[in-house]
């Protein structure tokens, strides 16, 4: 078996005033850097698909990658929303990597949360329910967080088919016509540490004002968790 993360880089970007999530600054360097350290802690190769000629440039000139294996792919058909771009890189990684039982943490590009330990858990997870009920054939755990699925911090062991795709399916129609888990919070006998992440991670922004907002919460997050040593003097 062999561990793969697909991050998804591109769309419009229209709500976010013209300027590229992506790239936008996460603890010091663009978010897509980040995410992709973030993935390759779980992952064993990353992939990431985007429309955005400045994502590949900014992930060939950052030296927090140096040691990171990971693929860029432009994505053949933009705009079309993240289930085609998923289908992309379901068919790279059938064509190329062809292992057989890959599994693949989807993620996010504009998700800076994404948390390489909610990953895991959802692998064991995953892992866990085809062994333990193989009649039902599981082919993926997704978070069913507030009311709706969050696919793009989802756990799979399949992908749409390019060819066959219909044009302009959302993602939640696909989910139904494939074995999946749908994991909800109350699913999850999870010590207090890993519950807060597991909602935070499918934290998303499309706007500048939401972007600020997962910032703030960021740096909330971040000194609550601080020691009283760990303040500096004032």
């Amino acid at each position: 078996m062999r561990r793969v993360a697909v991050i998804l880089a591109g769309g419009k970007n229209e709500r976010f005033g013209g300027g590229v999530k992506a790239l936008q600054e996460w603890n010091g360097e663009p978010l897509i850097v980040h995410t992709v350290c973030e993935a390759s802690f779980w992952a064993d190769h990353v992939v990431v698909i985007t429309n955005q000629i400045e994502v590949g440039e900014a992930l060939a000139k950052s030296p927090a990658l140096t040691y990171v294996e990971f693929d860029l792919m432009m994505d053949d058909r933009p705009f079309e929303g993240p289930l085609t771009a998923y289908a992309q890189a379901w068919e790279y990684i059938r064509d190329q990597i062809d292992i057989p039982f890959t599994r693949i943490w989807l993620i996010g590009g504009d998700m800076p949360f994404v948390d390489v330990r909610v990953a895991a858990e959802l692998e064991q997870y995953l892992l866990k329910l085809r062994k333990t009920e193989p009649n039902e054939c599981w082919e993926a755990v997704v978070p069913y967080i507030k009311g709706r699925y969050q696919p793009l911090h989802g756990m799979y062991f399949i992908g749409p088919d390019p060819d066959t795709l219909p044009k302009g399916l959302s993602f939640e129609s696909w989910l139904d016509s494939v074995p999946i888990y749908k994991m909800t919070e109350e699913d999850l006998m999870w010590p207090d540490e890993l519950r807060e992440p597991l909602v935070q991670c499918v934290i998303g922004f499309n706007t500048e004002d939401e972007y600020k907002k997962c910032v703030k919460l960021y740096q909330e997050t971040l000194l609550s968790s601080m020691d009283d040593d760990d303040y500096p003097d004032i």
